[in-house]
């Protein structure tokens, strides 16, 4: 259930956090191309790129790469293992660069560090509307 919320790119605009649109651009067997539009205060306004998504059902991994947009770098996975009976582990890493020099990297970390949380919660909340 967790991977089929994670991997609907398409839809994140209604439950990822910050997500304004979504859509997939193109889809070639465990590849995909999705464009994202966040909702961000400044100096972030008009954010948005397009990833490439490299899935791995049979292990459950999914990673991602940037390949355009209007922040510098954008990388990330999300492995699932199974946890307990009917629980999932979701293990989020996220490597991003919003190439915006005017704000300290403690900023950009804080910001971080609050929105991950976010999103986990976002896809519980999701995977829970799915049962």
């Amino acid at each position: 259930k967790v991977w089929k919320v994670i991997t609907d790119y398409g839809n994140y605009e209604h439950f990822m956090p910050r997500v304004a649109q979504s859509k997939i651009e193109k889809r070639n067997g465990n590849e995909v191309e999705a464009y994202a539009l966040l909702s961000l205060p400044w100096p972030f306004q008009n954010t948005w790129y397009t990833n490439r998504y490299i899935e791995d059902k049979s292990k459950f991994i999914m990673r991602w790469t940037m390949i355009k947009g209007s922040i510098k770098h954008n990388e990330g996975s999300w492995v699932l293992r199974h946890y307990e009976r009917e629980k999932t582990l979701a293990i989020y890493s996220l490597r991003i660069d919003p190439g915006v020099m005017v704000i300290p990297q403690w900023a950009i970390d804080t910001a971080t560090q609050t929105t991950v949380p976010d999103i986990i919660r976002a896809v519980r909340q999701e995977v829970a509307k799915q049962k």
